[in-house]
């Protein structure tokens, strides 16, 4: 049987900050896969 890692984030949904909505994201991973990914750069843009 595979064990996974799950990794989840929440937008940050403020009281007053006028966006009506909130999200919930997640992924999972195989643990076996962990340290290949850790391994390589990995390059993030927030658009």
């Amino acid at each position: 049987m595979t064990e996974y890692n799950i990794y989840c984030d929440e937008s940050n949904h403020l009281e007053f900050d006028k966006a009506p909505v909130m999200v919930l994201g997640s992924i999972y991973v195989p643990k076996e896969k962990i340290t290949a990914i850790n391994e390589k750069q990995i390059v993030c843009a927030y658009i």
